[in-house]
């Protein structure tokens, strides 16, 4: 421990020793004496960067150096002035430390007067949409899987060197609260001007420059086309598909002011396109996370395939939403959301599963299933948030509901069996905070009250019946004082106190046996977070947090009359840092301890059955799963040449009790796990790279990873320890060569080596790759080819594979735009795949929907 605190007291001393002067300037046009902004300057000696500003919209900048002895240069750059190399001797005689810099001069063919494609000022990367987008995108997420160091994966989610984004903006408002697919597939490229993307943002206006936040933001700027009038589109779409007729109808509208935004959306979707996203979203431990048991309700009957749901799945949709914000004179908003799906789906697959046995022969199961499932999401929440330089008060009310039904028919080693169930659930919440800055003291309270109708669900499996109900009731009061003790350091401490009721009652007949339960649980929780942070924004931060918990937990069992306690303390300490080097080299590095315990789950004396082969056995035990790890994320960012990369490198150690039965209902044999200590270790080192070419408009994308882990679990109380190394790498191309032509490839491999203390070793090969091609043989007509290939080995040398292909024609006339669409040409009739876990191997072949033709018109308003 005396090592680790001399280590920590080193780093703040060194870190305090390299900014100890400031040096202020300014940087004006040599022309026009203008102010120009966005000029990176930087302090050079021996060919390495010490200390780097940028100038801001009045041309200043401030240099921070420490004790840098002659000689060295000072080098000023910015994509449309010459760059300009100052000596140490020049710069020092300068008092008021002006400088000037002269424009580019390029001889071009045809004078074009346009901004940059891309500019850095400070923590913000802004790309201009025009110079990376093409009259063949339509929507805006088609132009931003374009720009450099930005990836938009197949589902539509964005990420930024790797990191998906905290939030997304327009015009600086947050309109979509997290479900920004609204926006992107909806919005046309067309009002878009340029993408900002933000790191290290602090969204409490009081704390701008006092307090750092690793918020990764992206702002979408809105061109005169997009704003003030109502933008959107009609959708109408029909299709034909063996003996099934697919449909489509739905309409979008928006509409940007300055202080008002509106979008609102509406569908009606049979098989005619993928699910719907992001129009109900996911509230997370705002809601969903307080219930106990929602893993265990809500456990996957299946794995997906990885191909796109249009090739295996019949759909039949309904959704409808709206999102509303609107910002008053005192700068405070109200946001108002309001959301319904109800969605219906239906696939059919068979599979194989081995489960290697420790103590008897292996198990075989031969399934065919045909899975039918109808889900209902209604949501909504109204909140407002006042956060000016004064106070910051953010009152949110939420509600959600889920009514889902799962309806399985499936053959198990040639018995017929039949499995009904259904979840319902809702909730409402109040969260509310408030933060208040005053003599170097900021103050934050915040609070939050849920009631919850648990996750009942029925399920009935051949007769053997299982029903869950009950409510949990939850509220908690944060307070945190934060105090500047010296300069660019900060000590805070945030203290909680919550409480949490659960009611659960469950009902079994199963095998014959009747059982029947009613549990209460009482949790109490103490949370104490001393944080000390030292930082100087935008240059570096250090946050040291010492989190101290108790948990005090009473189970009072109904029906035995029986009551239980148990005190529990945790300390998770943590630390997280972040450098900056200069304008393009930044640092992020955490190190975390994480202890949990357990709740009312582990207090349930009957097996719990998630289908017709699993069931939780509860060991009458409070449990307890402790883990710590560390990382580290070196970023390299060149807007000026375009190109973006990252390298990061991870260690995890966890250790958790599980408890699970996995027996099939015409085998005696059984496959368990214990609760005893199951424990992984995991060394992960990954990294990509994302260059622009503009001079043939062509974006790259390379990445790889490598994990390693060590891993050690207990089936039928022996313990089974395996290896598991896993590389893999990808690739990935989108170009406009020509202005008639364009074109995007993507590669992706994997190869997982599973090393088991006993039995055979397994390496396994796999990797996809699609093509796609657009091209414009005259104005206004598109035609599309896209391909996917798919080459996954199941067992060695034992492959399967697999070619996807569909074509489509575009033609625009006006603000019309009709489509015609083939999918699946190959007409390929399934799709296998497996999973290997080192302990057992799962198959799966999926039935595949035949060749389809759609028609689609869609008209622009």
């Amino acid at each position: 421990m005396c090592r680790l605190i001399m280590f920590f007291t080193s780093f703040l001393i060194c870190l305090n020793g390299l900014f100890a002067q400031d040096i202020n300037g300014r940087v004006l046009d040599f022309k026009t004496k203008t102010p120009i902004e966005s000029v990176v300057v930087q302090i050079i000696k021996d060919g390495e960067p010490h200390g780097f500003s940028i100038s801001d919209s009045k041309g200043f900048f401030k240099l921070s150096i420490k004790d840098i002895k002659p000689p060295f240069i000072i080098s000023l750059e910015n994509m449309i002035y010459q760059k300009r190399i100052i000596s140490s001797k020049m710069f020092f005689s300068s008092k008021k430390h002006i400088f000037y810099l002269k424009e580019k001069q390029v001889k071009l063919d045809e004078v074009t007067v346009s901004a940059p494609a891309i500019r850095q000022l400070g923590d913000t990367i802004k790309y201009r949409l025009g110079a990376y987008a093409s009259k063949r995108d339509i929507n805006l997420e088609d132009a931003i899987k374009k720009l450099p160091g930005i990836q938009v994966s197949k589902t539509g989610n964005i990420s930024y060197l790797g990191k998906n984004i905290d939030k997304f903006t327009i015009e600086g408002m947050d309109l979509v609260d997290g479900r920004y697919k609204i926006a992107t597939q909806n919005l046309s490229k067309d009002a878009v001007g340029s993408v900002e993307i933000m790191e290290n943002q602090q969204d409490i206006k009081q704390l701008k420059g006092i307090v750092h936040d690793n918020q990764l933001v992206m702002n979408i700027v809105l061109n005169k086309k997009g704003k003030n009038r109502i933008n959107g589109r009609l959708d109408l779409g029909s299709g034909y598909e063996k003996d099934n007729t697919l449909a489509y109808a739905g309409t979008t509208s928006m509409l940007f002011k300055k202080n008002t935004q509106i979008i609102g959306t509406a569908a009606y979707n049979k098989s005619f396109k993928e699910k719907p996203q992001d129009n109900i979203r996911f509230i997370g431990k705002d809601i969903s996370d307080y219930f106990p048991l929602n893993s265990v309700l809500n456990s996957n009957m299946g794995n997906r395939p990885n191909i796109s749901e249009k090739q295996y799945l019949y759909r039949e949709d309904f959704t409808a939403n709206l999102n509303f914000i609107h910002r008053f004179k005192d700068k405070s908003s109200l946001r108002v959301f309001a959301g319904y799906s109800d969605q219906h789906e239906d696939n059919s697959y068979n599979t194989i599963r081995r489960y290697f046995s420790t103590n008897s022969k292996d198990v075989n199961i031969f399934e065919d299933i045909n899975p039918t499932n109808r889900e209902k999401i209604p949501e909504a929440n109204i909140e407002y948030i006042k956060n000016t330089k004064s106070i910051f008060i953010n009152d949110k009310l939420v509600f959600k509901g889920n009514n889902s039904d799962l309806d399985y028919n499936l053959n198990s080693n040639k018995k017929s069996i039949r499995q009904i169930s259904n979840n319902e659930s809702f909730s409402f919440a109040n969260l509310f905070s408030m933060v208040k800055y005053f003599d170097n003291t900021i103050l934050n309270t915040s609070s939050k009250i849920q009631m919850s109708k648990y996750p009942s669900r029925s399920l009935s499996v051949d007769g053997n019946n299982q029903e869950f109900s009950g409510n949990t009731y939850y509220g908690d009061l944060s307070v945190s004082s934060s105090w500047k003790i010296a300069k660019n350091l900060r000590f805070s401490l945030p203290s909680t106190i919550s409480a949490k009721q659960d009611e659960l009652d469950l009902t079994s007949s199963w095998d014959t046996k009747l059982f029947s339960e009613k549990n209460k649980s009482k949790l109490f929780n103490i949370n104490i977070n001393p944080r000390l942070e030292w930082a100087k924004i935008g240059f570096y931060s250090f946050v040291l947090n010492l989190r101290s918990e108790y948990n005090h937990l009473n189970i009072e069992k109904i029906n035995t009359n029986k009551n239980d306690n148990f005190n529990k303390t945790f300390f998770n300490p943590s630390m997280v840092v972040y450098y900056s080097f200069s304008s393009r080299f930044r640092l992020n590095m955490t190190a975390f301890v994480n202890n949990e315990i357990g709740n009312i789950s582990n207090f349930i004396s009957s097996p719990i059955f998630q289908d017709y082969r699993n069931k939780l056995i509860m060991p009458n035990i409070l449990s307890q799963n402790s883990s710590y790890g560390s990382n580290i994320d070196f970023n390299f960012r060149y807007p000026l040449q375009e190109m973006f990369a990252r390298i990061n490198a991870g260690y995890t150690n966890l250790k958790s009790n599980l408890i699970l039965n996995d027996k099939p209902l015409i085998s005696s044999n059984e496959i368990s796990y214990s609760e005893k200590d199951n424990r992984s270790i995991t060394i992960n080192i990954g990294g990509n790279i994302s260059k622009y070419f503009r001079f043939i408009k062509t974006k790259l994308s390379l990445s790889g990873n490598y994990s390693y882990s060590k891993n050690e679990v207990f089936r039928n109380n022996i313990l089974t320890p395996f290896k598991a190394k896993i590389i893999s790498y990808s690739t990935e191309l989108r170009s406009d060569p020509l202005k008639w032509l364009e074109f995007a490839y993507l590669f992706r491999g994997s190869n997982s080596l599973l090393i088991p203390d006993e039995g055979k070793s397994s390496n396994l090969f796999s990797f996809y790759q699609s093509a796609e091609l657009k091209a414009s043989p005259i104005e206004g007509w598109d035609i599309y080819a896209n391909i996917e290939n798919i080459n996954k080995e199941i067992i060695d040398d034992n492959r399967s594979k697999i070619w996807l292909m569909g074509l489509g024609s575009k033609y625009k006339y006006n603000k019309f735009h009709f489509t015609l669409d083939v999918d699946n040409i190959f007409n390929q009739h399934n799709y296998s795949y497996a999973i290997f876990n080192g302990l057992n191997l799962y198959e799966m072949k999926y039935s595949l929907r035949g060749i389809s033709f759609k028609l689609g018109v869609s008209y622009y308003f």
